[in-house]
């Protein structure tokens, strides 16, 4: 196989011996096991990273509210303006569930728990959880530290980027609810899309 980039080099080519590749599937829905096997690690690992970019971006909120200062808070910081209490405190609790979320399906996996068809739902279920919460604790977070947050080159504008990522990943918003409404309502999968 052979791969080019935008200037034209040529990058080494790549053998994989028949015998480190785990299964050939056809185009279309995926129905070997080997495959659903790597959705629920690849798509809980991806919940994961969401989570990780959530979980800094309230600590620096947090670290932030303690230090930053206004005229219209004279006797201390932001950490004791109830708003900002409000916020950290529905960071934390949208954090709590994405976490327990993602967490129950890994564990559910490593202990082999028989979820049958309710697998798919379940793993992207988890996946929407932590990239919703996330993406609600980095606005939030935002909203603590102030017009900073936005500074070109600051962690949090970077993680506020970041974060928009999760649209992208698998699976998307719109098929995720496609996936769940369809197993719930008993409508079949493998069918036309509409």
């Amino acid at each position: 196989m052979r791969a080019t980039e935008s200037h034209d080099t040529v990058l080494e080519d790549v053998f994989v011996p028949d015998s480190d590749v785990l299964c050939v599937v056809p185009a279309g829905p995926p129905s070997h096991p080997a495959v659903a096997v790597m959705q629920v690690w690849a798509v809980t690992l991806i919940a994961k990273v969401y989570i990780g970019i959530a979980e800094r971006a309230l600590e620096i909120a947090v670290a932030q509210a303690a230090r930053r200062t206004s005229i219209a808070i004279p006797r201390g910081t932001f950490a004791h303006h109830p708003l900002a209490q409000q916020q950290v405190a529905d960071m934390y609790l949208a954090l709590e569930a994405a976490r327990s979320s993602v967490d129950a399906v890994a564990q559910d996996w490593v202990r082999d728990v028989d979820h049958g068809p309710m697998w798919g739902p379940k793993v992207l279920a988890a996946k929407w959880q932590a990239t919703v919460a996330a993406n609600r604790v980095v606005d939030l977070a935002c909203e603590v530290v102030g017009g900073s947050s936005y500074r070109r080159g600051t962690e949090l504008e970077r993680l506020s980027r970041d974060v928009r990522a999760a649209r992208f990943h698998p699976g998307t918003d719109a098929f995720t609810h496609e996936i769940i409404g369809k197993a719930l309502l008993g409508v079949d999968g493998d069918g036309p899309r509409w």
